[in-house]
């Protein structure tokens, strides 16, 4: 979430999270025509166990999205409608936020040439 400041914020997404469901309906009252705002606002909805509100939500943030012309934000929101309700929900924002903090998935390992066999015992 950024703030006045420019700077982003950690704002905390865990169940019963008051202060992340304040500022992220905060930011969809200041940008309603948001679809990526309004997907956080479905997940953390989601996350508090709001299942008809986030799935509305996340609804509306996919059509937003393909009335824009982005494809892939409308399949992440409906994706995203889909886990809202299951376990999935909170474990893959776990695993996104965990890889986040580790510097993303995309790694500069040049692997070409690698040969796996080479290590065969090293472990």
């Amino acid at each position: 979430m950024q703030c006045p400041n420019g700077r982003f914020s950690r704002v905390s997404i865990s169940p019963g999270s008051d202060l992340a469901g304040r500022y992220v309906e905060a930011a969809a009252k200041l940008a309603p025509d948001d679809p990526n705002t309004l997907i956080m606002l479905g997940m953390i909805q989601g996350l508090n166990e709001h299942v008809r509100e986030a799935k509305a939500t996340l609804q509306r943030a996919a059509q937003l999205a393909r009335k824009q012309g982005q494809r892939d934000l409308a399949q992440h929101a409906q994706e995203m409608r889909q886990l809202v309700g299951t376990p999935m929900l909170r474990s893959m924002l776990q695993m996104s936020l965990l890889s986040a903090e580790m510097g993303g998935i995309d790694d500069e390992f040049d692997d070409d040439g690698f040969d796996l066999d080479s290590i065969e015992g090293f472990f």
